[in-house]
């Protein structure tokens, strides 16, 4: 007797959403399972989900490097402004000791 080879171990999220696809495809195709099957059904619906929280992951992912990429521009102009305030110490105080 044969069985099922499921195949999921090592795939990507997208590998995984290229399979449900494939697999709803071929079960809603053949004639030997009935058309409607609630399993089949819960395989499209498992599969959408999964695209959608793909989709927001992707999203979340790329505002979080954009926010980085902003949070790294303000800490670099941050330096730069201790950089210019300490060059304004260091010349009005004529590197008095006391007074820096």
């Amino acid at each position: 007797m044969s069985k099922v080879k499921i195949g999921l171990d090592g795939l990507s999220v997208p590998d995984k959403i290229m399979k449900g696809d494939k697999v709803a495809e071929a079960l809603r195709n053949n004639p030997a399972f009935p058309n409607g099957a609630p399993e089949v059904t819960a395989l499209e619906t498992a599969t959408g989900n999964l695209r959608n929280q793909k989709t927001a992951a992707d999203t979340a992912r790329a505002a979080a490097k954009a926010a980085t990429s902003l949070q790294d521009d303000a800490a670099a102009a941050f330096d730069a402004a201790v950089i210019s305030v300490a060059a304004y110490v260091q010349k009005a105080s004529g590197g008095d000791k006391a007074k820096i």
